[in-house]
């Protein structure tokens, strides 16, 4: 509350949102019973000040997570419908290979020197093939190459 000495008298007025009463108190208005506050849905009153707030936002949301629902469950009943027709055409064009099994396991090794950013050591790169029936194993490896033993001149 703000007071003014005037001649004679003095005069008060009271904050936005709040009125002087009889006995020089300022009491909080509740805007919402007047016209609702102005506001689509609900008022609601604080001191002060009011606020309006609406359901209208919570039926948007519950309008959208129903959808992606539908969306969701139409998907999950289509997907495997679809997988039986595409299942039943694959079966009309159905092709069969034949594999032979390879008499004896084969196995080759290949070595190769690299030389390494410094110069001073090799590595060595083993490659390893293993091939016994239909099935095939690769498997590579690097192995530091041995330095040799250096004698510092004399």
């Amino acid at each position: 509350m703000q007071c003014e000495n005037t001649k004679g008298s003095y005069s008060c007025l009271c904050e936005l949102g709040f009125q002087l009463v009889l006995n020089g108190e300022c009491l909080d208005i509740d805007e919402c019973l007047t016209d609702n506050g102005g506001c689509d849905d609900t008022c609601i009153n604080s001191k002060g000040s009011y606020t309006c707030s609406s359901s209208r936002g919570n039926t948007i949301l519950i309008a959208i997570v129903a959808i992606l629902a539908l969306v969701i469950i139409s998907l999950l009943i289509a997907f495997p419908i679809g997988l039986v027709i595409i299942r039943r055409r694959m079966k009309k064009n159905t092709y069969q290979a034949v594999f032979q099994p390879i008499p004896k396991p084969v196995e080759r090794v290949h070595v190769h020197e690299a030389p390494s950013k410094d110069a001073t050591e090799n590595e060595v790169l083993l490659e390893k093939t293993n091939t016994s029936d239909t099935i095939s194993e690769t498997s590579m490896e690097i192995y530091p190459a041995p330095i040799a033993d250096v004698q510092p001149p004399n």
